[in-house]
């Protein structure tokens, strides 16, 4: 029994000592282990032992991994799915390998795939493989992958999003293994295949980072979106992107931006300290920008939380130095690393899942050996939850990865990142997780806690709000705020002014009627003092004496003739004891405004507590009473002369009635006055106020209506004034006051009486006509006017409209019929008036030809007109003197008879010659002549020429004057000329002479003395003026000589008239005119006879090119303006050519004239469209787009893609480049032709002057 125990107790002691093995486990692993891209992603040399690390990892969750032995079988590619296949098969056929844990490359996943489906080989891909493995490899679930997917984390971000457009770039390397751009073709198939609401409106691979190549980017995305999703593989680029957005100001909460994070990397630093503080590494200190960016931006990235940070650190660390024992022993290969790859953790994780697997099933005690676990109990454990180095995790049914996401943005203040959003893709189902509550607070904090737009407001381009005024143009608003106020306060003011003005004008209305006595004269005083006791003004004297009415009984009717203003006015005096009132005052400025050429103008008022006076217009002819008694009219007054003054006093009255005044109120026939021009004028009309507390005397009731003589009315009313107007026009046709030329003369009481008392009869006065032809119609309208019952009478302007119907003249104007009437007496007066006038006419035109022959025209006038004559100085005139060699024996030979005839037609010779130069002649003193020329009418430097040509004629006549009764017939003349200042006046009062004084007619005269015979002297200031400033002439010095009693020097010059044998004195011909100095300058002109020429080939093919364009359609418009400038030029060219061919300046004329035109237009063109260059938006670079790159740049526009505003910018450069040049050529070629005709005027001007010489010749 004992000896049972022992071997039992042996048997548990071996057992526990020498534990039983559970099978050989052999892993294969495929690695590159060349490539340094690889390596530093999933290398072998950093990553292979991390397979160990987890099975030491397995074992603490399982022990008895500790009975299974594992063998490593490692195999090496560079990612080529050629070489893969064949390594794989290798490790499946000639390794028997139990598990294939690679390649970790994504365009092997396929390859592999296949063999391990085909094989029933578990395999776990880790590494770069960021997709799906297609279904039909996968329906075994034997294949599994331990990375996220790009398809799953595009699943979250575009749950997120929903319905926008957005523009994606991405800039991707092959030393990041072009991982942004995997991901950016798998978000736009998932966009497309699922999410037909979310649209990609602009994708770009970022190529280059050239400040012009990122500008353009930024540019293109503004206008089509605001939601812009980056992924970037290097960090200097994704930097300068973001500072390009900066500059083109969309730096503002518009615009988001996404940072795609899809390395599925742990996040090294959770603060972000790596993206925010480092950013000045290569971008010159933009920390500024960046920071301001990162505002806008938010992170995408793979989660990878419940991170276990020792795990995750231990790899890292472990990897390198486990790799240089047992079972690798990479000592020398692996030496350089000290850090593992970046994907090594995730290799890990994926050979922990499968230990983990063979841990739980060996453990479940229904497996004794690994060898008996099968394919498919391993794929069935594997699913479930993982905590491994890449933190927790979800293995699905598909033995594939859950993808997590994390949506999240940066922390401007703090520097670290926020997470927002959480993601989960497992199967098929997306799963969204908000981490905020509050998104005005989180999300959209620097938003100002609002969600952006996907298309703003106002469009991306601003296409759908145009800017208001006051946006675009706030100066101008300001300025229109501020006109608008400075109108306003302007209207106010003149509203307030309009007032203030109204009101002291209605107070300075109610004062012009106002007239202080001490602003008038009395008329009799007045002209006392002025003619001290002449006669009064005839006028006043014939009416005073000729008339009723004189002086004296105006005083008696208390109207007194007044002076105011320099004016006669006539003054009523009122004895009224009267206050005036509001109303009063109104009343007289009314009257004082009231001013009609048929009215009797009112002066003015003064009121005094005891009388007052009204003033008005003097009218010279009185009133009606006394034209009626002048004895000179009677004979003249015909039935035009009546109308006239019924007409006028009609008119007065329909002036009255519209007027304010309304009523006359006081019409009779002293009231009817009389101006100069024989117009009836009203007057002392209104002031009721006066009226009706003033006496009126009897005989002024004679034309007062008797519906007021009865006082059935109280006061006067238009009906009334009917009444009284009808009793003027009855004293008028009768030519005497009413009642007055009765057959029974009745006297004014008993008038009145009847008028007041008599009512069944019909007592009015009696019409009895001084005239014939007067219409039955005007007596009817009388009986109408003057009707007893007021309504029936009718109203002034019915009773105006019949009058004027009356009218037996073609005239309206009594002034004109008089005149008319004066005419026919006045022609035989005319006749005789113009026989002695042209007598008259005649004497005077003697006396003053008489008199323009002694004295000059303008002194003649002068003396005619009783002005003093004043000597005049002259600084520049010429003198001529000249007398006959020996005249004393000539005079001895011949009687005192002969010698006067001799000096006569002499002296009558030299006459007529000077007379066809402007010269005037001052005296002849026995055989002496003087003349001068520059006064009295001065004539610049021509002085010294006319008195030249004068002399040249002179002499040239002289051999032709014969005198018979001398022995050799001929006389001979000495000639003098001096040029210089002198005094010109008049001397005496009887015979009164015109004289020159001064030191040039001294000189001119002793030259004169000291020459010789026929021959013409000039001192040296008429030879200076005379060739330097007129030229033509040719002289010769005579030497010099002294003059007694000047003490001067003067050179003898001799002059050569035209072409002659004794006087050779000829203008210098055209060549030489052509080679003198003053115009040698202007010689080079004739060089624009080629330039001309060249113009016009340049217009020519200009216009050529215009019509080529037509013709290969590269202008969609007819004749253009800028043709219409080429044919103008064309025919102006062509006028210059032939004006400088045939030398004729009128022809050069319209080139001139059209450049003067052109000129200044083409520099307002170049102007105008110079504006587009700097601003392609204003209205020149509109019409340069409609006009010029819709039409005439069409053909080469379909062949750009450049933008609009570039082309309207060479456009306008080109279109100001060729107007410049044109505007230029006018200029040049204007200047020579205005230079050009010039010279041949000058040359013109120089002929005519020649010939005019010969033909005075």
């Amino acid at each position: 029994f004992k000896m049972v125990s022992i071997i039992i107790l042996l048997i548990i002691l071996t057992t526990k000592v020498f534990p039983k093995s559970v099978g050989i486990l052999k892993v294969g692993l495929i690695f590159p282990n060349i490539e340094p891209v690889l390596i530093k992603y999933m290398g072998y040399q950093n990553s292979a032992s991390a397979v160990v690390i987890a099975f030491k990892e397995a074992k603490k969750e399982y022990p008895i991994l500790k009975n299974l032995t594992i063998e490593i079988v490692c195999d090496y590619t560079e990612c080529l799915s050629f070489e893969v296949s064949g390594k794989a098969y290798d490790l499946i056929k000639k390794n028997k390998i139990n598990v294939l844990i690679g390649p970790p490359c994504k365009k092997t996943m396929e390859i592999v795939s296949s063999i391990a489906t085909y094989y029933n080989i578990v395999t776990l891909f880790w590494g770069n493989t960021f997709t799906y493995l297609p279904n039909k490899y996968n329906d075994k679930n034997i294949v599994g992958n331990i990375m996220g997917t790009y398809s799953d984390m595009n699943h979250c971000l575009a749950n997120i999003l929903l319905k926008v457009s957005i523009s994606l770039i991405y800039q991707s390397t092959y030393y990041e293994l072009e991982m942004c751009e995997k991901y950016s073709e798998s978000f736009q198939n998932i966009l497309t295949t699922y999410y037909e609401d979310i649209l990609i409106v602009y994708r770009k691979k970022i190529v280059s980072t050239k400040k012009e190549d990122l500008k353009e980017i930024a540019d293109d995305i503004k206008k089509v979106s605001r939601i812009i999703i980056m992924c970037f593989s290097e960090r200097e680029k994704e930097e300068k992107m973001l500072l390009q957005f900066y500059d083109n100001n969309m730096n503002n909460q518009d615009y988001v931006y996404i940072n795609i994070d899809c390395s599925m990397v742990a996040y090294e630093d959770s603060k972000n300290q790596k993206l925010i503080n480092t950013l000045d590494v290569h971008l010159n200190n933009n920390d500024k920008k960046l920071l301001s960016m990162y505002k806008w931006i938010y992170n995408f990235k793979f989660s990878l939380n419940g991170m276990r940070g020792h795990l995750y650190s231990d790899v890292k660390k472990s990897v390198p130095k486990l790799m240089k024992e047992s079972p690798f022993y990479c000592i020398e290969e692996c030496s350089e690393y000290n850090t593992s790859s970046h994907y090594a953790p995730y290799l890990f994780d994926a050979a922990y899942i499968y230990f983990l697997t063979i841990g739980n099933l060996l453990s479940s005690q229904k497996v004794a050996n690994f060898s008996n676990i099968s394919y498919k109990n391993i794929i069935k454990k594997i699913p479930g939850h993982y905590n491994g180095a890449t933190g927790l995790y979800r293995i699905n049914k598909n033995l594939t990865r859950d993808t997590e996401v994390t949506f999240s943005r940066y922390d401007y203040y703090n520097n670290s990142i926020i997470h927002l959003i959480k993601g989960s893709r497992t199967e098929n189902a997306t799963i969204i997780t908000y981490l905020y509550t509050d998104p005005k607070t989180t999300i959209w904090y620097y938003r100002n806690g609002e969600q952006p737009l996907n298309v703003p407001k106002c469009g991306y381009s601003e296409e759908l709000c145009q800017p208001t005024f006051i946006e675009s143009s706030p100066i101008g608003f300001a300025g229109i705020i501020l006109g608008s106020i400075i109108i306003i306060l302007i209207i106010i003011g003149s509203i307030i002014y309009g007032f203030y003005t109204k009101f002291k004008q209605e107070k300075l209305d109610n004062l012009i009627w106002k007239i202080d006595t001490l602003d008038i004269t009395n008329y009799s005083n007045y002209i006392a003092k002025k003619n001290e006791g002449q006669s009064k003004i005839s006028l006043l004297s014939s009416i005073c004496s000729n008339g009723k009415t004189n002086f004296q009984s105006l005083e008696e009717r208390k109207h007194i003739l007044y002076i105011y203003k320099r004016k006669i006015i006539v003054g009523t005096k009122h004895e009224v004891h009267y206050t005036l009132n509001k109303k009063d005052t109104i009343e007289l400025r009314n009257l004082k405004m009231l001013n009609d050429n048929h009215l009797n103008q009112f002066i003015g008022f003064y009121n005094s507590p005891s009388y007052s006076i009204s003033f008005w217009r003097y009218c010279p002819r009185l009133s009606l009473v006394d034209v009626f008694q002048l004895e000179s009219l009677k004979s003249k007054i015909d039935n035009f002369f009546i109308y006239s003054f019924i007409s006028d006093a009609i008119d007065g009255m329909e002036i009255i009635h519209k007027s304010p005044i309304k009523v006359h109120g006081n019409l009779m026939l002293n009231n009817c006055l009389v101006d100069e021009r024989w117009k009836l004028k009203l007057s002392d009309f209104g002031m009721r106020f006066i009226r009706e507390r003033e006496k009126r005397d009897k005989k002024d009731l004679l034309w007062t209506a008797p519906e007021l003589l009865k006082e059935e009315i109280l006061q006067p009313n238009q009906n009334s004034d009917i009444y009284s107007l009808a009793i003027v026009m009855v004293d008028i046709i009768n030519n005497n006051i009413s009642y007055c030329n009765s057959k029974n003369e009745i006297e004014i009481d008993e008038v009145i009486y009847m008028l007041k008392n008599k009512k069944n009869e019909f007592f009015r006065p009696e019409i009895s006509p001084v005239v014939d032809n007067i219409p039955n119609t005007m007596f009817h309208l009388i009986e109408e006017m003057w009707a007893q019952d007021p309504n029936t009478r009718p109203s002034i302007g019915v009773v105006n409209k019949l009058i004027k119907s009356m009218n037996p003249s073609k005239s309206n104007n009594l002034m004109d019929h008089i005149f008319n009437i004066l005419e026919d007496n006045a022609i035989t007066l005319e006749e005789e008036i113009n026989l002695r006038t042209n007598e008259l006419i005649k004497e005077k035109t003697k006396a003053d030809l008489l008199l323009s022959r002694m004295l000059p025209k303008q002194v003649v006038e002068k003396l005619k007109s009783g002005q003093l004559i004043q000597p005049e100085y002259f600084d520049s005139v010429t003198v001529f003197f000249s007398d006959i060699v020996s005249f004393t024996v000539i005079a001895s030979k011949c009687t005192p008879l002969q010698t006067v005839d001799l000096l006569n037609n002499l002296y009558t010779l030299f006459d007529s010659t000077i007379s066809k130069h402007d010269v005037y002649k001052v005296e002849t003193i026995g055989d002496g002549y003087m003349c001068v020329s520059g006064l009295p009418i001065k004539n610049g430097d021509l002085h010294v020429k006319e008195i030249a040509c004068l002399s040249i004629d002179l002499v040239k006549k002289m051999p032709e004057f014969d005198v018979s009764y001398l022995p050799k017939g001929t006389v001979k003349v000495r000639i003098g000329i001096h040029s210089g200042s002198c005094i010109a006046g008049v001397v005496g009062l009887t015979m009164p002479k015109y004289c020159l004084f001064g030191d040039t007619v001294n000189i001119g005269s002793k030259i004169e003395s000291t020459g010789k015979a026929n021959q013409i002297h000039m001192s040296d200031k008429a030879h200076l003026l005379l060739t330097q400033k007129i030229g033509g002439f040719v002289t010769e010095s005579q030497g010099e000589i002294i003059v007694k009693g000047a003490g001067l020097f003067i050179h003898m010059i001799r002059i050569y008239s035209f072409i002659d044998d004794d006087v050779e004195n000829e203008y210098i011909d055209f060549k030489k005119f052509k080679s003198q100095k003053k115009y040698r300058c202007l010689c080079y002109c004739i060089h624009i006879k080629n330039g001309a020429f060249i113009m016009s080939l340049w217009a020519a093919l200009l216009v050529f090119l215009n019509i080529t364009v037509k013709i290969i359609g590269f202008s969609d418009t007819d004749w253009n303006w800028m043709l219409l400038f080429l044919i103008t030029d064309g025919v102006a060219v062509l006028s210059l050519i032939y004006g400088i061919k045939t030398e004729k300046p009128a022809l050069i004329q319209p080139y001139i004239v059209l450049s003067l035109l052109t000129i200044p237009l083409l520099f307002l063109l170049i102007i105008f469209l110079s504006t587009a260059i700097y601003d392609q938006e204003s209205f020149a670079g509109h019409y340069i787009e409609t006009e010029f790159i819709r039409t005439k740049y069409k053909y080469f526009h379909k062949f750009s893609s450049t933008d609009i505003k570039h082309e309207i910018k060479i456009s306008a450069i080109l279109y100001v480049t060729f107007l410049s040049t044109i505007a230029l050529l006018h200029v040049w070629f204007s200047w020579l032709s205005f230079k050009c005709a010039s010279y041949y005027r000058d040359c013109e001007a120089f002929q005519l002057n020649f010939k005019n010489q010969q033909m005075n010749d």
